[in-house]
């Protein structure tokens, strides 16, 4: 049998049992268990996410080879079902304070730049009927700001399907940070409130939205850009509302020669900037397909909401550590070079070489210290 514990060793040297039992504490939440605690629970979920398990049953089977202690698949999935989903969500927030260490480096601006969108994960009604989504189906989404610089979902909330996404931008963007994102979270009053708190922002604009009283900016244009226009202006829509602050424009070109109007408040960088940031919103799209592709997101195998989100926010814990870990061994491989993926792979499979185990053991040991 394949002895993959060291990915519940990545686990225990970024969370602690304590750390798990204060927040337990704070949510009033009393764990009566001798054997599966919350902390059991989360080791099971990550170890899910991490190997792909497609039931709770899965777990009974798999869970050996990682080291968790042994139970069967009702335990697993009642204790699921009856831990408050907010001590998992709050444990991931931890983490990423604990973890968010990184310094401003992202396009060379004095900011950290936060890419945000969500993700819809849809399934049966018949068992879910509190995830209101579409007639014949439910549905969840989990919306998350990923920060480009860390390389980290700083910050995530749920809601169901039916939720839009622009009514849960304030509930995950931070203030302090250039805000990235597409044209479901267009909002023109916004835009104004924006301006008067300062936030930055880059968001893409539909071709719906009026335009008016322009006013092009002088630049300096490159040799090479993909720039077409810049200028600032009003925005306004067929209900009539205008904005009362001027943004500004920024057109361009993508890859495959694709026009995109981007609308900002940033008035001190180039046009050619702007639009690398609004590229670099590709990230959170690349975040989701990795999470979906490896951490086995798509498969949720409860029914109750504190079951489907328990998973959810566990596997998030799963690509933090995951990611802290590769990030903390790989810039110091001098004759090995992996990606996350295959890092993830060898982890599990426990084929990691004698270069990369040295590394990995020296991480785990600091951590622990």
């Amino acid at each position: 049998m394949k002895n993959n514990n060291r990915v519940i060793e990545a686990l225990q040297a970024q969370i602690s049992e304590d750390e798990v039992k204060n927040i337990c504490r704070k949510n009033k939440y009393i764990d009566t268990a001798r054997k599966f605690t919350v902390y059991r629970l989360v080791e099971y979920f990550v170890a899910a996410a991490v190997g792909e398990w497609n039931s709770f049953r899965a777990a009974e089977i798999n869970g050996a080879s990682y080291k968790l202690i042994p139970i069967d698949y009702s335990t697993f999935s009642k204790k699921a079902s009856e831990v408050d989903y907010n001590i998992t969500k709050e444990l991931y927030k931890l983490l990423v304070k604990k973890i968010n260490r990184e310094t401003k480096r992202a396009l060379k601006l004095n900011k950290y730049l936060d890419a945000v969108d969500s993700t819809t994960i849809s399934f049966g009604k018949t068992t879910r009927l509190w995830a209101e989504y579409r007639k014949t189906k439910a549905g969840i989404k989990l919306h998350v700001t990923y920060n480009v610089s860390s390389g980290i979902p700083t910050n995530a909330e749920e809601s169901n399907g039916k939720v839009h996404d622009s009514k849960m931008l304030e509930s995950v963007i931070n203030p302090e940070n250039i805000l990235v994102a597409d044209r479901g979270y267009l909002n023109l009053k916004r835009f104004d409130k924006f301006t008067v708190n300062n936030q930055l922002f880059v968001i893409r604009i539909k071709d719906s939205i009026i335009e008016t009283k322009k006013h092009q900016l002088k630049r300096l244009v490159p040799d090479e850009t993909n720039v077409t226009a810049d200028y600032t202006c009003l925005l306004g829509t067929e209900e009539s509302y205008i904005t009362e602050n001027r943004v500004r424009i920024v057109v361009f070109n993508d890859t495959y020669g694709n026009e995109i109007k981007v609308c900002t408040n940033m008035l001190d960088v180039s046009s050619e900037v702007i639009a690398l940031i609004y590229k670099k919103r590709w990230a959170v799209e690349s975040f989701f397909r990795f999470m979906k592709q490896h951490l086995n997101i798509k498969n949720l195998f409860g029914t109750t909401e504190n079951a489907v989100y328990n998973q959810l926010f566990c596997a998030l814990i799963a690509y933090i550590v995951l990611y802290e870990t590769y990030k903390a061994v790989s810039k110091k491989l001098v004759h090995t070079k992996l990606s996350m993926v295959d890092f993830i792979r060898k982890m599990i499979n426990g084929t990691f070489n004698t270069e990369t185990l040295i590394l990995l053991f020296d991480y785990f040991a600091n951590e622990w210290i």
